[in-house]
């Protein structure tokens, strides 16, 4: 088909992209031959396969406008590297030195635009994976130092806990050169608690002093020695006179007799009827007050000569505790702990001079809860050996009269909330209790 007109060439040149591009067309067509010889209007075909390769490519028959190597290396140097600006940027003069550089290169101006944006693109993409690299850097070189710094402060505090362990050895060799037994070694383990939960270890005078009157109170424990049938009344110790302690300005409470008071009438307890026949499943006097002791609800009412049948009695509602309640209740807690140190069980009885109207197990468990709260634990225990301290000074004296220190359930907790109250600084505790929780989460 000979080629003469515009339109013929047009069609030529479509009808040789699709044969070079569109791989769904037969891949011989038919044609006019001379001889063995393929022809055409121009002469004789001289086939070459790399001219067939060449109109086989994809990128041989692209439409766009492709700019060569060199066109792309003058387009480079107007790129600035640091901001990525081009001449399109450029408000001022960018106008007139596009149009210049498009003559230079004999080059569509959409297409030196083109470049400009993706060579900008392709810069301020680089720029933004060096920040985030250097902020990635910087985050691991803070985190790096901050495990340092802990490690650092969990090796010195390791550090602190050994000398002050080897402080406290030193300064009992040299005041007790002798090993302590027994109940020696449980008063020492008190004072060597406090010792090493103290901030002011500097102070060994203080200790010293502190373990010298622990040994003292030891070997008087161990001299006074208690016959082996105690007498059924003892008179208790005489009333000795001795300063008073200061008076502290606590938070304000209600009176102790108040609360009492407010909680109603107290708890009934009614005692079984006497028999003279006690057959099997019946309770005798002292069995009642055995099962008594550990049960408040117990009420026993003998029926007939063989059993015994619980009463029914009124239901009582449920006690509303509050914070004056329960002020009283860690108060009495840590009395009656103080009190119990040296027995193997801690006695509850006494919690009945404070609280006839609540069962001694409710109480009991809402001291048990009152514990679980965040930091309660700590400043009972710190309230129980500041009283313990207060309690060993003026037990017995007409500050605080006490007839029987060594029993635990025979003296006036009623008595002794108030005196607690009167001369222990509880706010001081609890600031001293919430020092340690705030250095703690400065240093994180």
């Amino acid at each position: 088909m000979p080629v003469v007109t515009f339109h013929d060439a047009v069609a030529y040149w479509h009808d040789l992209d699709q044969a070079c591009r569109n791989r769904d067309l037969p891949q011989k067509t038919p044609g006019p031959s001379v001889g063995n010889a393929t022809g055409s209007s121009t002469g004789l075909l001289s086939p070459s396969i790399s001219v067939a390769r060449s109109l086989r490519r994809e990128v041989s028959w692209n439409g766009a406008y492709t700019l060569t190597w060199h066109q792309e290396q003058y387009l480079h140097r107007f790129v600035d590297h640091t901001t990525g600006n081009t001449p399109i940027q450029d408000e001022d003069a960018g106008e007139a030195q596009l149009q210049k550089i498009c003559w230079v290169v004999s080059a569509p101006r959409e297409v030196v635009e083109k470049y400009f944006g993706k060579a900008r693109k392709k810069i301020l993409k680089e720029q933004d994976k060096v920040r985030h690299k250097m902020k990635r850097q910087v985050a691991d070189e803070e985190a790096r130092k901050i495990t340092e710094a802990k490690a650092l402060l969990q090796r010195k505090a390791a550090e602190a806990k050994a000398q002050k362990e080897k402080d406290w050895d030193e300064m009992l060799l040299r005041i007790h050169p002798e090993p302590l037994k027994g109940s020696a070694t449980v008063r020492m383990r008190r004072v060597r608690s406090r010792f090493l939960q103290s901030s002011t270890g500097g102070d060994s005078q203080k200790w010293e002093d502190e373990i010298t009157q622990a040994i003292r109170e030891i070997k008087m424990a161990a001299k006074e020695t208690l016959p082996k049938k105690r007498p059924q009344f003892w008179p208790g110790p005489t009333p000795t006179r001795a300063v008073p302690p200061p008076l502290v300005n606590n938070h304000p409470e209600k009176s102790v007799n108040v609360l009492i008071a407010q909680q109603g009438p107290p708890r009934p307890l009614k005692e079984p009827t006497k028999r003279k026949n006690s057959g099997k499943g019946s309770v005798t006097q002292g069995e009642f007050t055995a099962l008594a002791a550990f049960d408040d609800d117990l009420i026993i009412q003998a029926e007939g000569p063989s059993k015994a049948q619980p009463k029914p009695s009124a239901r009582r509602g449920r006690f509303q505790w509050n914070w004056d309640y329960d002020e009283l209740a860690r108060d009495a807690s840590a009395i009656i702990r103080a009190r119990c140190r040296d027995s193997y069980r801690l006695d509850w009885a006494a919690l009945e001079q404070v609280f006839p109207a609540v069962p001694r197990n409710s109480v009991r468990q809402r001291i048990v809860a009152l514990k679980e709260v965040p930091g309660a634990e700590a400043y009972l225990k710190r309230l129980e050996n500041r009283w313990y301290d207060l309690w060993s000074q003026h037990r017995g004296t007409e500050n605080l009269p006490d007839d029987d220190p060594g029993s635990h359930s025979n003296f006036s907790l009623i008595r002794h909330v108030e005196f607690l109250r009167r001369h222990i600084d509880k706010n001081a505790l609890y600031a001293s209790h919430l020092l340690p929780l705030l250095v703690s989460s400065q240093t994180v």
